[in-house]
């Protein structure tokens, strides 16, 4: 039986914040010392992968229970070293889907002890696509979510915020969204209620095309997420939620455009399990997230629905790794468009459908950088993507597929495991194959064969 928990963190973590990640309860059983020892490693795996930790483990101390010879007390002793979670420094990245971006960002990857991200970033953004009209933007966002506990539970606050201004030559425009969210959840003896709302703030949200200049926006989603650990013990951490679902979004002394018009209400559901741990900079682990909603419009009088289904798997080893992914979704009575982010390759704007299916593979591998290892390590990755879509009013074409295959490299920093660079160059198969040169245009739609990614993060 576990008596106690302590804490001692070098660093500004929170020891609340800390306790709820591992969710390590003082008074827990566990039966056997397999059990027990299993337990104990699934824990510092869980310290191993948090990134705004440099180093953690955990000491376990046995005390026989005199009175009873079948119990243990055992008295736990978790040390943590915070990594270096703070950086402000220049920033550029290139996204075909999005132009130049010259950036000056800050980032605290563990904002008040949180072991959640501040961002702060002040943006110039020049525009290169054909499809865009306008020229460049200059911008200032960020945004934080902060846990706070109050009686006994923890809350989310999130705040998001992004004032941009937008030249097109010939005019400039002012957009804005703001957006404030606050969830908790309350932990009962089978299932957990959780609470979450959120509050929106837009303006000009489809720049100067858009028809409604301002407006706001409510959600409000009350429900229950149970844990199944029970039936389904041979899956990691499974969990199905359903919820209600209220949108409610409005002009303040107007009336809104008949897309966005409306209160809705409905239902959603979602079904999640698995965990992917890094081990070192490469991940390892399996996950699935499955979500669902269908809800009606009463001003549209229309019925909506969005399903969407992402399968994750990665597998280390000490040389490189394999990774994968599939992603899914569905929109009835409506289309999602710029759908092409899942598959690298192709441009975002050049997909779009009322469904679709996307697969990933990749396999990064170690990579040699010769004196620079003393501060990095390097891996790059050859990686193939596939995707293929319902168009609107069509049916699924297997002759209508998108291919995207290309090369990507990583740098890792050694002594700040939250920040790693990546460069990802994809190609359009399909238009290669068709004749087309890297600097031509896909014999399929006219759009650019080619991908390219500078910035921070994975692909997914």
């Amino acid at each position: 039986m576990i008596r106690s928990v302590s804490f001692t963190i070098d660093g500004t973590t929170r020891k609340s914040v800390l306790a709820n990640y591992l969710d390590i309860r003082e008074g827990e059983t566990l039966r056997g010392k397999m059990a027990f020892e299993d337990f104990l490693e699934d824990k510092r795996r869980l310290l191993g992968s948090q990134r705004t930790l440099a180093s953690g483990d955990i000491f376990p101390e046995y005390t026989p229970d005199l009175e009873n010879e079948d119990r243990v007390f055992v008295d736990i002793e978790v040390r943590t070293v915070d990594t270096w979670n703070y950086i402000a420094l220049p920033y550029p990245k290139y996204d075909s889907n999005e132009g130049l971006l010259l950036s000056f960002r800050g980032r605290n990857y563990n904002f008040l002890g949180g072991m959640e991200t501040l961002e702060v970033n002040l943006d110039y953004v020049k525009v290169f696509m054909e499809d865009e009209d306008f020229d460049s933007k200059y911008s200032v966002n960020g945004g934080f979510d902060i846990p706070l506990y109050f009686a006994g539970y923890e809350w989310m606050f999130k705040v998001d915020e992004d004032i941009s201004l937008i030249d097109y030559g010939d005019e400039r425009l002012l957009q804005n969204t703001s957006r404030l969210g606050l969830s908790v959840g309350i932990p009962m003896t089978d299932f957990t209620w959780q609470i979450a709302g959120d509050h929106y703030f837009y303006l000009n949200e489809k720049e100067r095309e858009d028809p409604d200049g301002f407006y706001m926006k409510s959600t409000a989603n009350p429900g229950i997420s149970f844990p199944l650990n029970g039936t389904f013990p041979m899956l990691l951490d499974p969990n199905y939620n359903v919820a209600a679902l209220v949108n409610y979004a409005y002009k303040p002394f107007g009336q809104l455009s008949e897309k966005r018009r409306g209160f809705e209400l409905g239902a959603k559901h979602g079904f999640s399990f698995g965990r992917v741990d890094w081990l070192g900079n490469f991940r390892d682990g399996l996950s699935l997230k499955f979500d669902q909603n269908l809800r009606y419009n009463f001003d549209r009088e229309l019925w909506l629905s969005n399903l969407d289904l992402e399968l994750e798997s990665h597998h280390a080893f000490d040389w490189g790794g394999f990774s994968g992914r599939m992603v899914g979704f569905y929109r009835f009575n409506d289309v999602k468009e710029d759908a092409g982010e899942p598959i690298r390759g192709i441009m975002d704007s050049r997909v779009e459908g009322e469904a679709g299916v996307f697969l990933n593979f990749e396999l990064p591998v170690n990579m040699w950088i010769w004196f620079l290892d003393r501060w990095f390590e390097g891996h790059i990755s050859p990686f193939f993507d596939y995707a293929l879509i319902k168009e609107e009013g069509r049916a699924f074409n297997l002759n209508r597929g998108w291919y995207g295959a290309g090369l990507e490299g990583f740098a890792f920093l050694k002594n700040a495991r939250s920040i790693y660079l990546r460069v990802s160059v994809g190609v359009d198969v399909e238009a290669l194959v068709d004749g087309a040169s890297l600097g031509g245009s896909a014999p399929r739609d006219g759009g650019s064969i080619y991908e390219i990614f500078i910035g921070l993060g994975h692909h997914y």
